[in-house]
């Protein structure tokens, strides 16, 4: 879905007349995992055990992504207008209104929007067993959590032609 808005997002500047786009896409994602696991027994009046086995790992990763656009740029006239009912994302997008009112009303020359995403995944599992026979009892608890936090964004900057 962050693409088809990048998509959109550089055919309404190309629209608007912009000669350099600059698309600078950050992504950092981050994984944590932990989990434990408990067991103890007893033969009653003779023995005992337990045992706690815990372990926690996380990974993280950064990537980072440039891309240039140099055009020659579309003529704009002060006063000139695009079509808004061809971008869908537009009424979704206040940053672009925004814009496209500095270029056609205030001749905007420089520009930068960001787009943000935030996605986070979170699972949880918990396991318990107990037994009991005669003389022997037993127990083991297992725990698992599981944690992926992604954050993407796009940030765009983008000067255009001066207006004629």
């Amino acid at each position: 879905m962050l693409e088809e808005r990048e998509s959109e997002l550089l055919r309404l500047l190309v629209d608007l007349g912009a000669k350099r786009i600059e698309v600078r896409k950050k992504e950092q994602q981050k994984n944590e995992g932990q989990l434990a696991v408990n067991v103890s027994g007893e033969i009653t009046g003779l023995s005992s055990v337990n045992t706690d086995v815990k372990h926690h790992s996380t990974a993280e990763e950064v990537n980072d992504n440039v891309r240039l656009f140099e055009l020659k740029g579309k003529p704009w006239k002060q006063g000139d207008k695009i079509d808004r009912q061809l971008y869908s994302w537009l009424g979704y997008e206040a940053s672009w209104q925004s814009l496209i009112l500095a270029r056609e009303v205030g001749g905007c020359t420089k520009a930068t929007i960001e787009i943000k995403e935030n996605t986070v995944y979170s699972s949880e599992l918990e396991f318990q067993l107990g037994m009991k026979y005669k003389i022997l009892s037993a127990e083991t608890g297992l725990a698992y959590d599981k944690k992926h936090d992604k954050v993407s964004s796009y940030i765009v900057s983008v000067e255009f032609n001066e207006p004629a």
